[in-house]
């Protein structure tokens, strides 16, 4: 059976996702789940580096984490971050936890 690697990335972790990642989400499939609570601060590019972003299969992220004014490296959304992200590490898929409208891409 595939084991799956998911990050969830969050300046604020959200409980009720966390523990529905923890427990409804892994008797579906083999699924190694962690979180990283971003700080604004690091900025965007600390990221990048981090080990368990460069192993992740599956990445979440909330859409205003660089929206926060105290990011050292601009401000931007978590749309534009997945657009980074794709080109940074092609295979790794990204999900922009969001409670904008819906994109009609």
């Amino acid at each position: 059976m595939e084991q799956y690697n998911l990050l969830y990335i969050d300046d604020n972790i959200d409980a009720q996702l966390s523990e529905y990642l923890d427990t409804d989400l892994r008797s579906a499939i083999v699924l190694n789940v962690s979180e990283h609570e971003f700080k604004p601060a690091e900025g965007y590019k600390s990221l990048l580096i981090k080990q368990e972003v460069v192993t992740a299969n599956i990445i979440l992220i909330d859409s205003r984490l660089f929206e926060n004014s105290s990011a050292n490296d601009g401000k931007f959304s978590g749309e534009e971050f997945k657009v980074i992200l794709r080109k940074q590490f092609p295979f790794i898929e990204v999900i922009v936890i969001t409670q904008n409208g819906e994109d009609e891409s």
